[in-house]
């Protein structure tokens, strides 16, 4: 609870404490929320980095708001801080079935979730704002669609750099499988763009998984965003035209 009280605290999102505002919950959270933060604020010498004004929520669904994501990261790093969390993840990995049927790689990214699995009684498992309506059941603060966006984002390319610094060819196969196996993400409003722009919002099927998806945005971090005319004077539009009439 004092990781969660200190991520909250520097994001600029534990409210004050109006007795009588909030429902008897919701007061003892923050009540403790608020002692546990104060006291770091004073030992480390911390200030928020944000204020309440910085986020704009309007647009986000309930379920995405920063306060459940932070909640969800303090409470897998509660958990796990103790031990080695390279480790954790490495073995988790190596137990992803690269041959085995997509229902049992399912139930691989199922067991990965459970590793961001908080409890039932976490004030945030069943709010999405402080004094919000309370939900009917608990929720899980870190979805599975956020774990897939984790392991292909995170966990695969420090594992992959870990292996090529230690020329570990069977290593890199390995993890170069378990991506193009993932599930993909749902499409986002970059990975529609550029289908768009390269397939004419009909990518070949089969040809979109979770690793060309991040060469999608790649390819747009590396040439849309720095070409003020977009296609007109694109240097990989101008390859691509060469590759289709024969000179490239």
């Amino acid at each position: 609870k004092a990781l969660g009280a200190l991520f909250l605290g520097m994001a600029g999102l534990l409210p004050g404490i109006d007795v009588g505002a909030w429902d008897k919950e919701t007061e003892e959270y923050l009540a403790e929320a608020k002692t546990s933060w104060g006291s770091m604020e004073r030992r480390f010498g911390l200030a928020p980095v944000y204020g309440v004004d910085d986020w704009k929520l309007a647009g986000t669904r309930p379920a995405n708001y920063p306060m459940g994501r932070l909640a969800g990261m303090a409470a897998f790093l509660s958990t796990n801080l103790g031990g080695n969390i390279e480790t954790l993840f490495h073995r988790a990995l190596c137990q992803f079935p690269i041959h085995g049927p997509r229902k049992e790689q399912a139930e691989w990214m199922t067991k990965v979730s459970g590793l961001f699995s908080t409890s039932a009684e976490d004030y945030w498992s069943t709010r999405h704002v402080v004094g919000g309506k309370r939900l009917p059941s608990p929720r899980a603060l870190v979805s599975a669609d956020r774990i897939g966006l984790f392991v292909i984002n995170v966990a695969i390319p420090f594992f992959m750099a870990r292996a090529r610094g230690k020329n570990n060819r069977e290593a890199e196969k390995m993890l170069r499988s378990i991506a193009h196996c993932l599930p993909r993400p749902g499409a986002n409003a970059i990975t529609k763009y550029m289908a768009g722009k390269l397939f004419q919002g009909k990518p070949p099927r089969g040809m979109l998984d979770a690793v060309r998806d991040q060469g999608l945005m790649q390819i747009y971090a590396d040439f849309c965003l720095q070409n003020a005319d977009v296609c007109k004077s694109c240097p990989l539009a101008d390859y691509l035209g060469c590759l289709e009439s024969g000179q490239g």
